[in-house]
């Protein structure tokens, strides 16, 4: 069964925006991609699913900042 990307249940995105609500520079993915520092492609391409593993030390930069707050969405470790 195919599915588009908007349907996608990408958790990367999903807590960017989530957490954007406490930190504007999330608002977007050049500023996520500045202060996670991965190249906005990369970040996109987290978002999207077009990279199914991601690296243990990107994963962990990940969930530095996507769950700063108790109520974050939970980024298991790839």
């Amino acid at each position: 069964m195919s599915r588009s990307i908007r349907d996608a249940d990408i958790i990367y995105k999903k807590a960017r925006i989530k957490t954007s609500e406490s930190n504007d520079k999330l608002r977007s993915r050049e500023g996520a991609s500045e202060l996670l520092d991965v190249s906005v492609g990369s970040l996109l391409n987290y978002e999207t699913g077009v990279c199914k593993q991601i690296s243990a030390d990107v994963t962990k930069i990940l969930r530095k900042w996507y769950q700063s707050r108790k109520d974050m969405i939970n980024i298991p470790f790839s």
